[in-house]
């Protein structure tokens, strides 16, 4: 048996049909262009009204797609595409029901391409030379992307959006970095200036376009808002033995629950002072409720229990050498070395070992023991970025800031040995690292837009490049069937490496994200943050 009913939305032609699916509902439905051509690779976007959850599916050769799994409940629905808008550009209250599929077809129109929807790869290429060009792609664009630069401004224009950081509670901005910003803003987007309003109008624009294969567009995207102000904008996400999300926030940590959408904040208390900005938590591998937290300004370790929502809060005595630092924000400049050296000591990333020690990243490697409340510097790690454990209980790091560093290492746990392996690429740079089950360790090579492997055995590594401009792997994780997962810092893709060497890129429904380290959960979905947008998510690959 099943239902048809016109929704009145003949402009985008849209038709709701139910039919019984599975024990979740399904919108599904036909991408077409104004003349009728099916349209492949548009993401079509399902957010859920009350729980704000979103779902973004592609559509494939045929025009067609499939937005899976939807818990029943009232959804918007749009269409998006870079060149491309539906109309009306929502549809809401589609409603789904368990155990059935809503149809819902979009038909699109072609618009021109704007300044904002650029990824910041097309922006290091396209945008003009001008004062304070440098400036805005290395300080603005380390944290966001073009989005954030909407339309088109005079010089008081683009002080007063800069400002808004500030008033909503974002960040402050330095007045000088403010001013000459907002100069070159106004020099190239203002109203009158001779920048064409289109960048698909610059010879360049094509070559910067990243071509995605018909595999690619059988993954699935889904992420929750972090309502928890302004400071929430999270990098990872790891799931509990309950389902519940968790991730950091300035001075604290936040639980999300997928089910209701709801998240809850925890700050550390006044008494213990504020620790600044959390630059992530991982999960205790021993106690399930203890989470940690690597308090980067502040060179201290926090440990907050879940059941009873209480912290402590653990200072690093270690006085860390200066480390001569890399630029990592601009990968068209390699090697650029930053002005100054980098801060005296510095908590980056944790890991907990076999032995319920904690490892952290930053400056330098330290390891801390809960138990007698002992630290241990490793010195001759002066900065290390990306971390793991193997099945052995060896910890491997990556260095990727200094400027005179840029191995893979291991340390040995029970003699403290320090063992280095150099990759063949030094323009690489290996950034987070992560361990397979072969014991296999994988990294991603920021510079030079590629994923190495390190065989430890063979002490052989292997370099897999990626494709499209500026593939800069930032966000990294292994899943449960040892594909090697990144995200770039630059352009929109998400990169998975399989065990046999194949390199598959796929398409993001945003083009700036943020994402860290990427937590596997037991479904095999990795989780990781879309800073700029304030949300979590994780994403998996749907049966074609």
């Amino acid at each position: 048996m099943s239902m048809r009913r016109s929704l009145g939305l003949a402009a985008v032609g849209f038709l709701a049909s139910v039919g019984y699916a599975s024990a979740e509902g399904m919108i599904a439905g036909t991408i077409k262009g104004s003349d009728g051509a099916a349209l492949r690779a548009v993401f079509v976007r399902a957010e859920k009204v009350d729980t704000k959850r979103t779902t973004s599916v592609l559509s494939n050769n045929q025009g067609r797609y499939r937005i899976p799994d939807l818990p029943p409940g009232k959804y918007q629905v749009w269409a998006t595409a870079i060149g491309w808008r539906g109309t009306p550009a929502r549809l809401a209250d589609v409603s789904v029901a368990e155990g059935q599929t809503v149809t819902a077809d979009f038909a699109m129109r072609s618009v021109p391409v704007l300044w904002h929807e650029l990824t910041k790869a097309q922006a290091m290429t396209l945008l003009p030379e001008a004062p304070g060009r440098e400036r805005f792609l290395t300080n603005c664009m380390n944290c966001h992307g073009m989005d954030k630069i909407v339309g088109r401004r005079d010089l008081e224009g683009w002080l007063y959006a800069i400002d808004t950081m500030r008033r909503v509670g974002v960040t402050t901005i330095n007045p000088t970095v403010a001013n000459e910003v907002a100069g070159y803003l106004a020099a190239v987007l203002a109203p009158d200036s001779a920048t064409p309003q289109s960048p698909a109008s610059l010879p360049a624009w094509k070559q910067l376009q990243m071509q995605w294969s018909d595999e690619a567009l059988n993954i699935v995207y889904v992420d929750f808002p972090v309502k928890a102000g302004p400071a929430a904008r999270p990098g990872v996400g790891e799931m509990d033995k309950n389902g519940m999300v968790w991730m950091e926030t300035d001075n604290g940590i936040v639980r999300l629950n997928p089910e209701t959408g709801e998240t809850k904040a925890f700050y550390v208390p006044e008494s213990m002072g504020d620790q600044g900005g959390i630059h992530e938590v991982t999960r205790d591998r021993s106690d399930d409720a203890i989470w940690w937290l690597t308090a980067t300004g502040k060179n201290s370790l926090v440990r907050f229990d879940s059941r009873t929502e209480k912290f402590e809060v653990f200072p690093d005595p270690t006085k860390a050498p200066r480390v001569l630092q890399l630029d990592p924000n601009t990968p068209d400049k390699f090697p650029r070395v930053a002005s100054g050296e980098g801060a005296l000591g510095r908590k980056h990333t944790a890991l907990v070992d076999f032995d319920g020690n904690v490892w952290m990243t930053g400056r330098p490697l330290t390891k801390f023991n809960p138990k007698t409340k002992e630290w241990t510097p490793f010195l001759e790690v002066p900065d290390v970025y990306g971390i793991d454990v193997d099945q052995a209980g060896n910890v491997w790091f990556a260095e990727f800031n200094g400027a005179e560093t840029g191995s893979v290492g291991r340390v040995d746990p029970k003699t403290g040995k320090v063992t280095k392996f150099r990759p063949p690429s030094r323009e690489g740079r290996p950034r987070r690292l992560h361990i397979d089950s072969k014991g296999d360790v994988w990294f991603g090579q920021y510079f030079n837009g590629s994923i190495g492997k390190f065989d430890p055995k063979a002490q052989k590594f292997t370099e897999y490049k990626l494709p499209g401009p500026y593939p800069t792997v930032y966000g990294f994780g292994i899943d449960h069937n040892d594909n090697a997962w990144g995200v770039s810092h630059f352009n929109e893709a998400t990169f998975r490496v399989d065990p046999t060497g194949k390199v598959v890129a796929y398409p993001s429904p945003y083009i700036t994200r943020g994402s860290r380290d990427l937590k596997v959960d037991a479904k095999n979905r990795m989780w990781g943050g879309i800073q700029p947008e304030y949300k979590i998510g994780y994403f998996y690959l749907a049966q074609p």
